[in-house]
Order: C-alpha cells, then sequence, then structure tokens
C-alpha cells in the first residue's frame, strides 16, 4: 500500500474514533456501539500501517498478485466508512422521529383533555 493511502487511512481511522467516542460521551450511542466502532476502526489502522497482512490475505485468496492491493485496502476503507455514516445518520434520524412522535402523542393527549 501506497504511503499516501497508510496516511489516509490512519487520518480517516482517527476521526472516525473520536467522533465515536464524542457521540459516546454525549451518550448517543451506546457502549457496544462505541466498542464495535472502535475495534473496528482500530483494525483498520494496525492493516493500514501493517499492510503485509492484507498481501498475505489476498495471496491465501488468489494465487496471482497483481498490484490490487493497494487499491482494495484502499476500497476497504471506505466502504467501511460510508458503512459508518449512513449508520450515524440513520441513528440519529431514528431519535429525532421518535422525539417527534412522542411530543405528538403527548400534544394530543393534552388536546382530548
Amino acid at each position: 500500500m501506497t504511503v499516501i493511502a497508510r496516511i489516509i487511512s490512519i487520518l480517516i481511522g482517527v476521526i472516525v474514533i473520536s467522533k465515536v467516542y464524542l457521540d459516546y460521551k454525549k451518550r448517543e450511542t451506546g457502549l457496544t456501539v462505541f466498542l464495535f466502532w472502535t475495534i473496528t476502526w482500530l483494525a483498520i489502522i494496525v492493516i493500514s500501517i501493517y499492510p503485509v497482512m492484507i498481501s498475505k490475505i489476498s495471496g491465501l485468496i488468489s494465487e496471482n498478485d497483481s498490484g490490487l492491493t493497494a487499491f482494495f485496502a484502499i476500497s476497504f476503507v471506505f466502504i467501511f466508512f460510508v458503512v459508518y455514516r449512513v449508520y450515524t445518520k440513520a441513528n440519529r434520524l431514528e431519535k429525532m422521529l421518535s422525539e417527534i412522535v412522542i411530543k405528538l402523542g403527548i400534544r394530543d393527549l393534552e388536546d382530548k383533555k
């Protein structure tokens, strides 16, 4: 994996871990979600620091190494980042929707009285 790919992977990993930590501190996410994303992104950072792991894994899967290891590594990081962003967005929307439903329910109860 090239140096630029390593730097990008590490930078994205650190940003996501800090974001997950801040969400956990604000009580927007639970402990299991915090641990899952932290462990996942720490693993991505370790793999980006030691790209030999990816080469060994791709060597086990395929006999020929066509130089696509860096491409697969970057795409792996990008896919995990997109999954993380979609998860956090869906989680926030779910919480907002729950708050709206609760407020509407309370308003309907007050209107009936």
